[in-house]
């Protein structure tokens, strides 16, 4: 499910555009709503790993005029971090610390945009955890 499509949710049982939702679309909204409702605290040692990561990720871009590094929380789910590299040309010259920050991410997925350039994104789960 397009994740876009969960962030514009304004009322129950349509997207941001107003289209109706599938029954299943309605259901997962409902747990991750659930879910993201209970209390948390920040998972400081899983944090420092994504800031670290991105450090490294930013480093390693530095100096590409086209290649932009950014970090968010995803905004359905603010448990999840992600790392982005956007681009027209994407090159790695140092694979251990790509490897590095790779290894440490729960996903990596590599991605073209609409506009002709190439998104990396990074996933980090579990930056925060709820309060058992």
């Amino acid at each position: 499910m397009d994740e876009d499509k969960l962030d514009g949710i304004t009322e129950p049982g349509l997207s941001e555009d107003n289209t109706p939702l599938a029954d299943w679309e309605k259901q997962l909204i409902g747990i991750i709503h659930d879910h993201e409702r209970r209390a948390k605290i920040t998972n400081i040692p899983r944090f420092r790993q994504m800031q670290a990561a991105y450090e490294s990720i930013r480093k390693l871009f530095d100096g590409f005029a086209d290649v932009s590094v950014s970090y968010s929380l995803k905004k359905l789910m603010r448990s999840i971090g992600v790392i982005r590299v956007e681009g027209s040309i994407i090159s790695i010259s140092e694979t251990d610390i790509f490897s590095n920050a790779a290894s440490i991410a729960n996903n990596i997925e590599v991605y073209p945009l609409t506009d002709g350039k190439v998104r990396m994104a990074f996933t980090f789960n579990d930056l925060a955890i709820p309060i058992e």
